[in-house]
């Protein structure tokens, strides 16, 4: 008898002389593969144990109108704050107000009192004393004169120049209007000056105030343009001619004194007196 590779026994079959014995058949067995090892939990470890999530209900939240006339139960005692979360402090005092001199400022600089109150409620917010907020307001000046400095002088050039043409473009109405320019138009001219002469001031003539209120007049003129313009060429001029206009011929109305007699006539005119014929 013959041991199998295997393992199996393999019987012994009987052969005849002369014959050569056919091999046994070898039976492959299929590999074995070893388990691995299942990992083993440490023995301190806490057993997981998965919570199931349910899905929030948004219809379970109150609205903003079903909240509003909920009044806070004032027995209820104050919610604990939850981990992590910081308690609420309680709101500190405010600061009083710090009480500062006048500010100083360089040769016309005027500071509007609006301008100075929001600049001490900034600077006693933040604990600044009189001599840094004096030191901070000389740098913000300073900075501002360096920059008007730095304007192009240019655009004030061309905004005078823009004026200008306006009010030359403007005169040309008036010595183009058919009724104050052409050849009337030094007719017009005299008109006009008496009646802003007549009517610029109601004191004498000559005297300080007319003086004044005259030199004022002009100043209007010059910054706005009036006097160049049209529509005030315009009423002075009409003004002057009801001014100027001539008072209407006195009428007598009383009647003559032999209205409604018979005419005196001496003799010798009732003696040729033909009308009657």
């Amino acid at each position: 008898m013959s041991i199998d590779p295997g393992g199996a026994p393999a019987v012994a079959q009987p052969v005849a002389d002369g014959a050569v014995a056919p091999a046994a058949p070898v039976v492959e067995q299929a590999p074995v593969v070893a388990a691995e090892p299942s990992p083993v939990a440490p023995a301190d470890a806490a057993p997981i144990v998965e919570t199931p999530v349910e899905p929030s209900d948004h219809t379970k939240t109150a609205s903003l109108l079903e909240e509003a006339g909920k009044v806070e139960d004032p027995a209820k005692p104050a919610e604990e704050p939850k981990p992590g979360e910081e308690p609420p402090t309680e709101p500190q005092a405010e600061k009083p107000a710090m009480v500062y001199e006048p500010f100083k400022t360089p040769e016309g600089v005027t500071l509007l009192p609006e301008q100075v109150d929001n600049y001490t409620k900034v600077l006693s917010e933040h604990g600044i004393s009189q001599e840094a907020g004096q030191a901070l307001l000389d740098r913000h000046l300073a900075a501002c004169t360096e920059y008007a400095a730095m304007v192009d002088k240019g655009v004030l050039e061309r905004q005078h120049q823009a004026f200008a043409d306006f009010r030359a473009n403007e005169a040309k109405k008036i010595m183009g209007d058919p009724v104050l320019g052409g050849a009337g138009f030094n007719t017009t001219k005299v008109a006009v000056a008496e009646m802003r002469d007549h009517f610029v001031s109601d004191a004498p003539r000559g005297s300080d105030r007319y003086k004044a209120e005259m030199a004022e007049f002009n100043q209007f003129l010059s910054n706005t343009g009036a006097g160049d313009m049209l529509p005030l060429w315009r009423l002075l001029n009409n003004v002057a001619r009801k001014f100027k206009e001539p008072a209407p011929a006195a009428v007598d109305y009383r009647p003559p004194a032999d209205i409604g007699r018979p005419p005196k006539l001496s003799g010798r005119a009732m003696l040729y007196d033909k009308s009657g014929q």
